[in-house]
């Protein structure tokens, strides 16, 4: 079952050879901070330009490199991510867990034996609560 596109990219590989598996993002690019607490942007797979440096100065901004010739000079990297969540693309993946995890459940929350409605928007609401009080 798919619950999305993904892309295999290896970052750095670790020593029993795992990859890392990560949703693609058509509209926001990578983004990764160094050991310095520099942040580098992927602009194309495997290459990374420096978009902003921790200590406020613009020495070197703009420099482009390899992503494994950053890891190897700069150390590991840490990807960036947002906390933001997209409540369609959550509605998508909420109904395939589901769908996965409990067909009946599913069932009952896509077309409610009372009234056949719909509730998995109320379930993504009730979902946004519990994540901004988790916060």
């Amino acid at each position: 079952m798919s619950a999305g596109t993904f892309d295999l990219r290896i970052v750095r590989s670790d020593p029993i050879g795992t990859f890392r598996v990560r949703p693609t993002s058509p509209t926001e690019p990578r983004r990764f901070k160094d050991c310095d607490g520099d942040t580098w942007t992927e602009y194309e797979p495997g290459r990374v330009k420096l978009t902003a440096r921790a200590d406020g100065s613009t020495m070197y901004l703009g420099v482009t490199d390899n992503l494994a010739d950053v890891v190897d000079e700069h150390g590991p990297l840490t990807e960036v991510r947002s906390d933001d969540l997209d409540p369609a693309r959550l509605e998508r993946t909420l109904r395939a867990y589901v769908a996965e995890l409990d067909y009946g459940r599913h069932k009952a929350i896509q077309c409610d034996k009372d009234d056949g409605v719909d509730r998995y928007p109320d379930e993504v609401e009730n979902f946004l609560r519990f994540w901004e009080a988790a916060a």
